[in-house]
């Protein structure tokens, strides 16, 4: 609930918890912190808070990729050049791998979307894992895209039944259907 970290982890916090006495006192302090952000807040402005946080949780589509710490450091071969300059942070091809990674993480979003098509109960119970799986992490530390990963899984699954079902609604009604060749001005020969 702190709004510095974007309800990440806060080292501020964690040395205000820390240098409680006891357990009891830490989980009083803690409590007493809670309270204070909460009346802070305000209802319109804690709700403003966890849509940034689910917004920071689920925005990227590289996955948190190169935004903790500086890790890779320029190697002195050059073995797999080509290969790092998409990935490392002084690659010069970065920003291709980003965008590949949006557009892909876009088409899962709507995929998982387009799985509100199916009314089946795994559907369902896959649809209601993602939503506690958001509201765990806007209740705990987020704020960050890494801890999507671990319920890639899930996500994925919904959206391949997504978007199977948005394809098969697409093959049954007509005005569904995209006709590239109109589009293009090419005739069908």
């Amino acid at each position: 609930m702190n709004k510095d970290s974007n309800g990440g982890y806060s080292q501020d916090d964690f040395t205000y918890s820390a240098k409680q006495p006891t357990s009891k006192a830490q989980q009083a302090a803690n409590m007493k912190q809670i309270k204070q952000r909460l009346s802070d807040f305000g209802v319109v402005g804690y709700l403003s808070f966890l849509v940034h946080k689910n917004y920071l949780n689920t925005n990227d589509g590289t996955l948190g990729w190169l935004n903790e710490g500086d890790f890779f450091s320029k190697p002195k071969f050059n073995h797999y050049e080509f290969l790092r300059s998409f990935f490392y942070t002084y690659g010069s091809r970065l920003r291709y791998y980003q965008t590949f990674s949006q557009l892909i993480w876009l088409g899962v979003l709507i995929g998982v979307l387009f799985s509100f098509i199916d009314g089946s109960f795994i559907a369902r119970v896959l649809r209601l894992t993602v939503l506690g799986m958001l509201l765990y992490l806007l209740l705990f530390e987020g704020g960050r895209a890494r801890y999507i990963i671990q319920f890639m899984p899930i996500i994925y699954s919904l959206a391949v039944i997504g978007w199977h079902h948005f394809i098969a609604l697409t093959k049954e009604h007509p005005f569904l259907k995209l006709n590239l060749n109109q589009w293009f001005g090419q005739s069908k020969s």
